[in-house]
């Protein structure tokens, strides 16, 4: 038999049967039950897809025979593409709705009462997992305007998620890899993760620039950086611009920015940010915390 790993929740797999007659037994009962949950429009579009060829294209493509799960996965990414989205995203660019030099990126979660077997969030240790609709925003922050916007399966991080948004973005708004001056991405701290900052530096299409989770040995560093290497920009508020590189990672070097907040000694508390590039320091880290709000506007924004 063959089998596919299915993420349940963060941390759990499951591995389920994919050889034809398990994917019958699937199929018939999933006519049984009358086609519930996010399978609706797949069903809906099969004679439009029998119609074009689409499924003897996907099998020729994968080298497989129908009853194989490669070329039914495969039909969900074409029923996923984003070509009408990218047209879209153009036509507003050119509308001017949004200019697309300071972007934020915005993952929405949304509670789904699917029957499917899903992986399950929580936002915090007390909540318990539920199953969520995972969507994937990039807002332009002077205007508020949605840039794309992608839909995502429950078991995907935002590392996963975020690249291909990220693709996108770049087609709508005509970046070239390596420009002079790239569009500066800002992200919360869930976007800290060593893939996504690799992966951003190699497409070389965006500046990255993230607030990194206050963890024990994060908060340490910082302390440890000596008070001459700050710089104070008012009473109570200095930054400093340090090298930073993962551990697991030792090359490329990225920019850590360690802002220092209070004017008493027992009032000094550390946050970070890190960076892509090298960046003028107030401009950079007053826009990550003055588009704080942006979260939570998206879908408004769909209204």
């Amino acid at each position: 038999m063959q089998f596919i790993p299915t993420q349940r929740t963060r941390k759990k797999q499951h591995s389920l049967p994919a050889d034809p007659k398990s994917l019958e037994r699937q199929v018939r009962q999933i006519l049984a039950d009358k086609i519930s949950g996010n399978q609706i429009g797949i069903w809906l579009l099969l004679p439009e897809h029998l119609r074009l060829g689409t499924w003897d294209l996907l099998c020729s493509w994968t080298a497989l025979p129908p009853q194989r799960v490669e070329p039914r996965l495969a039909l969900h990414l074409v029923n996923e593409a984003a070509m009408c989205l990218c047209a879209l995203g153009k036509l507003r660019r050119a509308s001017h709705h949004f200019g697309g030099s300071l972007l934020a990126l915005d993952p929405h979660r949304m509670l789904s009462y699917s029957q499917r077997q899903m992986r399950r969030h929580r936002f915090s240790s007390q909540e318990k997992p539920a199953k969520m609709a995972q969507t994937f925003f990039l807002l332009d922050c002077h205007t508020g305007q949605p840039l794309c916007f992608t839909l995502s399966s429950a078991a995907q991080s935002v590392s996963q998620a975020t690249p291909e948004l990220l693709r996108l973005a770049a087609q709508i708004l005509g970046v070239a890899p390596g420009g002079k001056d790239k569009p500066l991405i800002l992200a919360d701290k869930e976007h800290y993760a060593q893939e996504l900052f690799t992966k951003v530096h190699q497409d070389q299409w965006f500046n990255l620039l993230c607030a990194e989770p206050a963890f024990p040995q994060s908060v340490g560093r910082w302390r440890k950086v000596p008070p001459s290497a700050f710089t104070e920009h008012w009473p109570g508020y200095a930054t400093s611009v340090q090298p930073y590189h993962f551990t697991l990672q030792p090359k490329p070097t990225y920019y850590e920015y360690v802002q220092r907040s209070g004017g008493r000694l027992e009032d000094i508390h550390y946050q970070g940010f890190l960076s892509t590039a090298r960046l003028a320091e107030i401009p950079a880290l007053t826009s990550l915390n003055s588009t704080r709000p942006w979260a939570g506007t998206a879908p408004a924004l769909l209204t």
